[in-house]
C-alpha cells in the first residue's frame, strides 16, 4: 500500500466537522499553596508563564493555614519578588561567563 496516497485521501466520516481542535476546560490547583514549595518554585514559574503569555487557566491555591485570598496573594507576590531579585543575579553572573566544550581525547 503506497503510503503517500493515503494521505491524500479524506476520512469521509469527518465531513463537514470542525478540524480545528477545542481544549478542554482545566485548572491548575495547588496543593499545599502556603508551602515552601510553591514559594520558591511554583510562584516564581507560574508568574515566568503569565509573564510569556502561556497561562491561560485559572489557578486555585489550596492550603491548611487560615488564609484568605488577600493572604495568599501577598504571600505569592512575595515569593515573586524574591526570586525576580535572584533571577536578575544570576543572570548577570551568568553573563559575565563563558562555556567551552569539552571533548575527549581519542
Amino acid at each position: 500500500m503506497n503510503r503517500s496516497a493515503d494521505q491524500t485521501q479524506l476520512n469521509p466520516l469527518r465531513e463537514g466537522l470542525s478540524t480545528r481542535a477545542v481544549p478542554q476546560p482545566c485548572t491548575v490547583v495547588i496543593f499545599g499553596a502556603t508551602g515552601d514549595l510553591a514559594k520558591r518554585k511554583l510562584f516564581p514559574a507560574l508568574y515566568q508563564l503569565e509573564l510569556r503569555g502561556r497561562l491561560e487557566l485559572p489557578v486555585i491555591g489550596v492550603g491548611r493555614s487560615p488564609w484568605d485570598h488577600s493572604d495568599l496573594h501577598d504571600y505569592a507576590r512575595a515569593a515573586i519578588e524574591k526570586a525576580e531579585e535572584k533571577l536578575q543575579e544570576i543572570d548577570g553572573a551568568v553573563g559575565r561567563r563563558g562555556y567551552r566544550m569539552l571533548q575527549r581525547a581519542a
